[in-house]
């Protein structure tokens, strides 16, 4: 941003993140005002598209994040820049409102568990692209214990839980069930 965003509460930008001399990482970014943070959807997309066009290679997948703005801009780009969406959660309407908005332009939808898959799947039966699961956990097998020894799947372990403890996105109950 040209001055901090209102919204930032005095945090960096997340551009303030990324280090300039990594070399497997290409920054696209441009600086923009309060019209930007306070404007319309319309407004962020137009600048999503301006970037995307000058400074990404045509057939470059985009992989669009929980931003509308940003499916927008996916979606208007899609004959270009095949477009991806990430579906995080099962419990957030916002994911499924999206995907079902922008489904024609999907070339694929990634979903974190099975369960997000068949969620997608119900709400749009009519998907136009595959929709694949990725890998969401730890193998815990892969990991030794603290005595240097591999832990195999039926011995007994403790887990330390840090994050929110919150039921839609983290389903905190099935902690429970794990530990049964």
């Amino acid at each position: 941003p040209t001055a901090p965003f209102i919204s930032s509460g005095g945090r960096a930008d997340m551009v303030s993140f990324f280090k300039n001399d990594e070399p497997n990482l290409t920054l696209v970014a441009k600086k923009v005002g309060f019209e930007f943070e306070l404007g319309t959807e319309d407004y962020r997309a137009i600048i999503y598209n301006e970037l995307i066009e000058k400074k990404i290679p045509k057939g470059t997948s985009i992989i669009v994040s929980d931003d509308s703005a940003v499916w927008q801009s996916a979606a208007q780009l899609s004959d270009k820049y095949p477009m991806i969406a990430v579906i995080h959660s099962s419990m957030d309407p916002g994911y499924y409102e999206l995907s079902k908005k922008y489904n024609q332009y999907l070339a694929k939808a990634v979903c974190v568990s099975v369960r997000t898959k068949n969620r997608l799947i119900e709400e749009i039966s009519n998907i136009s692209c595959e929709a694949d699961v990725i890998p969401c956990g730890i193998p815990l097998e892969d990991y030794a214990a603290i005595d240097g020894s591999k832990i195999k799947s039926n011995d007994l372990i403790n887990i330390v839980w840090t994050g929110r403890l919150e039921e839609t996105s983290k389903r905190v109950s099935d902690i429970t069930k794990i530990a049964e």
